[in-house]
């Protein structure tokens, strides 16, 4: 079942799973981190808005219990009567797709654990930017600020890449399925197939690492224009051969 899940889907389990293990990591590093480089922010008398947004930091909820919370709803909305008596001695069945579509919410639920992570901090430094407290949380290296402020823009630009590159792949696989079951024959037969196939993946690519990735959207966007001319050129072929 997993084969013909992964073979439809052009994707397997394995390096989605894997693909978000690395930044989550190191976004619960650098979590611990800020909260040990800010803990003098709790000598702030109470109502100090830098004070609140780092409560609110280390209340932060990475979803870890995503996967468990959706099985567990799963089981809950499956039928449990049957006139089947096999089946009832069998018990309630957690199904393969179920469990898949688990490791998927549990993907989706960390990425976007993520995203709200480097909001929450990224107004908590903005304020300690904006108001005079730097003084009281970096007095020891006034350094500090900086150094976390580079590890917490290298880790944002690398989560974006890789959820850029993961959302590609997840659309290209989509859309090659769906291609393969209207069986469009135009490009399926077409003689240059293939490298309409990759240069359309390359601009979905490219689209999508500008469209996440605000610092390298110019470029991104202005380099695409050159697989999408040339994959415009593909598709017209050339003059038809003569018999």
């Amino acid at each position: 079942m997993e084969g013909k899940i992964e073979s439809l889907a052009s994707v397997t389990f394995e390096n989605i799973e894997n693909g978000i293990k690395a930044p989550l990591a190191s976004a619960k590093k650098l979590h611990t981190e800020i909260l040990i480089q800010l803990s003098p922010l709790h000598q702030l008398p109470e109502g100090n808005r830098e004070k609140q947004l780092l409560d609110g930091l280390e209340r932060f909820d990475w979803k870890d219990s995503a996967h468990n919370e959706y099985a567990t709803a799963a089981l809950k909305s499956f039928p449990n009567m049957t006139r089947d008596s096999a089946a009832f001695t069998q018990g309630v069945m957690f199904t393969s797709h179920s469990y898949y579509e688990a490791v998927a919410t549990q993907v989706e639920k960390s990425a976007h654990a993520i995203e709200e992570f480097w909001s929450s901090t990224d107004r908590l430094l903005r304020q300690l930017q904006q108001g005079g407290t730097q003084s009281l949380v970096f007095h020891q290296n006034p350094t500090d600020s900086e150094n976390l402020a580079a590890k917490y823009e290298r880790l944002k630009v690398g989560t974006l890449l890789l959820a850029s590159v993961a959302s590609s792949i997840l659309i290209a696989g989509a859309v090659r399925l769906a291609f393969q079951n209207w069986q469009w024959d135009w490009l399926r037969y077409h003689p240059n197939s293939y490298s309409i196939q990759w240069l359309s993946f390359t601009v979905l690519l490219l689209f999508l690492v500008g469209l996440f990735v605000r610092k390298f959207r110019n470029f991104c966007w202005g380099f695409a224009l050159i697989p999408l001319l040339v994959g415009v050129l593909q598709s017209l072929g050339g003059p038809p051969h003569s018999p």
